[in-house]
């Protein structure tokens, strides 16, 4: 008798359609985790962190005079404001954010999403964005 021939088994393409699907959101996301933020970013994130509200916003703005045109910057920005109780200039930073959200989609480059949406009426202020623009070369 003549012993049977094992041959690898094939995936079918569905299959791995699905795997592909499951992993290239993980993928997307440890590239992420390399992405590093501006450093006066990361001071204003640590005071933000901390409770350090008007040191975090002060950051911010140093940040901003290098990045002019980061939502997240904003956002941020936008956050500490409101925890300081600085709710108009709040309010516009957030607008700003917004619009340079927009306009940076509707130029074709990569914007910086907040991840969270701006606060309105009592609720908490949302945690700082980790995620921010990179540091310039």
């Amino acid at each position: 008798m003549r012993a049977k021939e094992h041959r690898p088994r094939r995936s079918s393409p569905p299959l791995a359609l699905a795997w592909v699907a499951l992993l290239l959101p993980l993928l997307a996301h440890a590239i992420s985790l390399f992405e590093k933020n501006h450093p006066r970013v990361e001071e204003g994130l640590k005071a933000y962190e901390g409770g350090d509200y008007q040191g975090a916003l002060k950051s911010f703005d140093e940040a901003k005079k290098e990045l002019p045109s980061s939502a997240t910057l904003e956002f941020n920005r936008g956050n500490a404001l409101y925890k300081l109780k600085r709710l108009e200039e709040a309010n516009r930073a957030y607008h700003r954010a917004m619009e340079t959200d927009r306009a940076t989609a509707l130029s074709g480059l990569r914007g910086q999403r907040p991840t969270r949406a701006a606060p309105r009426g009592n609720r908490r202020a949302p945690a700082p964005c980790r995620r921010g623009p990179s540091t310039p070369a």
